[in-house]
């Protein structure tokens, strides 16, 4: 019978191990939390984030948004999505005032969202990995950083989850959003007692490819030639991007 490439990497020498202090407030989480705080003169719950949006998308001549799963198009002023990317201004251009964003309404609106309030309230990896993604193909690297200042903390206290490694490896290019997945990976799979998370990623089905393995071996001897061990996994600043070229 056939091994699951987990159960073997499983086996491989850890790096080793330092006793950890009473949990302090970790690099990422503190970022979190100036990045999602909402400054004195914007919206602060998504309630009003919708009314925001309303009177904003009444302008004259929106753009049709289209998304993933959705017949109907979602009017988005043009004025805001130029703000965002040259890119998806001069898209909306060559398109007559229609986009096909290719993500899911859900990731839409951490998008949209995030332009209006300068907030992000989705939680989910996997949304979070698809709005990482967005930013990738739009070339929009403050949004991405933004999304990986909520999705680095959630991933170090929940564990990696195999659908936003999924999303991540489905994409052709390298990037900063498979070297963030795969140092983490690494880290939460040489910790003690890791055997239950590896089991429940088994059955969620991870990427079982070349590529993912390979990128996780690396991540492990990075990992082991470390002076010192980290307390929480990876540092969010090591993962942010710094110009477009971070992305390619």
């Amino acid at each position: 019978m056939l091994e699951s490439p987990l159960s073997t990497l499983s086996r491989s020498p850890s790096p080793p191990l330092r006793m950890r202090s009473a949990r302090a407030v970790t690099p990422s989480e503190a970022t979190l939390r100036r990045d999602t705080s909402p400054m004195h003169d914007e919206p602060c719950s998504e309630a009003k984030l919708r009314r925001v949006t309303s009177q904003l998308f009444a302008e004259s001549t929106p753009v049709s948004v289209f998304v993933l799963g959705e017949m109907m198009a979602y009017p988005v002023p043009k004025t805001l999505l130029a703000s965002a990317s040259d890119k998806l201004e001069a898209a909306c251009e060559e398109g007559g005032n229609m986009l096909n964003l290719e993500v899911r309404y859900d990731t839409f609106k951490v998008f949209v969202g995030r332009l209006l309030q300068r907030s992000i309230f989705e939680t989910r990896q996997s949304r979070l990995a698809e709005a990482w993604c967005l930013g990738q193909t739009w070339e929009i690297p403050e949004f991405q950083n933004a999304v990986m200042s909520v999705l680095v903390p959630r991933a170090q206290a929940a564990k990696i989850k195999a659908k936003a490694v999924r999303k991540a490896y489905s994409e052709v290019r390298p990037f900063l959003l498979k070297a963030t997945f795969a140092m983490q990976f690494a880290f939460d799979w040489t910790e003690p007692g890791h055997e239950a998370w590896t089991t429940s990623l088994e059955k969620d089905g991870y990427p079982n490819t070349i590529e993912f393995f390979g990128d996780i071996i690396t991540a492990m001897q990075m990992l082991a030639q470390l002076p010192l061990r980290p307390d929480w996994g990876i540092d969010l600043a090591d993962y942010l991007v710094r110009d477009a070229m971070d992305t390619a």
